[in-house]
């Protein structure tokens, strides 16, 4: 499972903010440069917290710039003249499709417009993406159970793996570590533990 992270949305806010000020013919202002310094800072900070798990995310990359999810959305929902979180949906779809998934369950609340407007486009993204199911749901704080339409989904989801144009990536498996067991050192000396029934290596040397 992959969820979508919440960065992407503070980088399309940054992104949204610099769009405003050029149209307001500050593209050289005091406003402009404390946007990019803040970008500058917070993409610092993202790195360097994610850089000792890079090996753990490896095929869960996010794009490098939102400008990457904007212009994949364009022909869908022009980001020049819109703006909200439909704009990210339109976009992400692309970029998940290059990554190789097996399909895509978008969770609104019940009513959102960004959710409605998304399902209206999602036929056509998917139509143009070899057919990639997307599925929308609504959290209505109902109890209705999902499951009828988690498992319609899923048969989907199968049918298009076998037939999908991108191979998923995944990360490298964690290879699990076992235990030296004694009989793999026969030269080493074993001290008892008493207190731990025995058999525990309180200390080790190798002999002469």
């Amino acid at each position: 499972m992959w969820l979508s992270d919440v960065s992407e949305w503070v980088w399309y806010s940054n992104t949204c903010e610099e769009q405003r000020l050029r149209h307001t013919s500050r593209l050289c202002s005091l406003a402009m440069l404390k946007a990019k310094l803040r970008d500058y800072a917070q993409r610092s900070d993202q790195q360097a917290l994610h850089a000792p798990f890079a090996e753990d995310f490896e095929g869960y990359e996010e794009p490098k710039a939102p400008a990457t999810i904007l212009k994949a959305g364009y022909a869908y929902l022009p980001f020049t003249c819109t703006e909200g979180e439909m704009v990210l949906s339109a976009g992400k779809v692309h970029h998940f499709f290059r990554h190789g998934v097996d399909g895509i369950i978008d969770v609104s609340p019940f009513s959102c417009m960004n959710g409605i407007v998304s399902e209206a486009l999602y036929p056509r993204v998917s139509r143009d993406h070899a057919g990639l199911p997307i599925k929308n749901m609504y959290v209505d704080g109902t109890e209705r159970d999902p499951t009828a339409e988690l498992e319609t989904f899923l048969e989907l989801a199968r049918a298009y793996q076998q037939r999908k144009p991108q191979a998923r990536r995944f990360p490298h498996p964690v290879v699990p570590v076992h235990p030296i067991r004694r009989e793999q050192i026969p030269d080493t000396v074993w001290e008892q533990e008493p207190s731990l029934g025995g058999g525990f290596p309180k200390q080790a040397c190798r002999t002469e």
